[in-house]
C-alpha cells in the first residue's frame, strides 16, 4: 500500500503527487481490500475533510493508478509485485517508501503542414 496525495490533476490525470507515510489511510487501504477481497492493482482514492480531518472512501478502481510511477520512485516495485502474483509467489509487503513528489510536465511540438 503506496499512500499519495493528489495535489494538482488535469484531465482527470494526476499531474503533481506526493507519497505520504499515513497510517490512516494505509489502515482503511487494507480495510477495503481485505473486505472487498480485491486481488492485484487497485486505486482507492479518499478525501480527507478539513474541518475535522475525517477520511472518506470516495472510489475504488481495480487498475493501476495514473500517479503509479511516484510510488515505484519511491521504492514500490510494482512490476516485480505483479509478475510475482501471476506466478502464485507470495508478494512481500513494503512497509515503508521515500516520501517524493512527482510533477508531470506536457509540451507541445508543432509541425507545418502543407495543404
Amino acid at each position: 500500500i503506496s499512500p499519495r496525495k493528489g495535489i494538482k490533476t488535469a484531465g482527470g490525470e494526476v499531474v503533481v503527487t506526493t507519497t505520504t507515510q499515513d497510517e490512516e489511510i494505509k489502515s482503511f487501504s487494507k480495510n477495503v481490500i481485505e473486505a472487498l477481497r480485491l486481488k492485484g492493482p487497485v486505486s482507492i482514492q479518499f478525501i480527507r475533510e478539513e474541518k475535522d480531518n475525517s477520511l472518506w472512501l470516495m472510489e475504488v478502481n481495480p487498475r493501476l493508478a495514473g500517479g503509479v510511477l511516484a510510488s515505484i520512485k519511491a521504492g514500490f516495485n510494482i512490476c516485480e509485485m505483479l509478475i510475482q502474483d501471476t506466478l502464485g509467489y507470495d508478494i512481500k509487503p513494503i512497509e515503508k517508501g521515500s516520501i517524493i513528489t512527482m510533477r508531470r510536465y506536457f509540451s507541445e511540438v508543432f509541425s507545418e503542414d502543407s495543404y
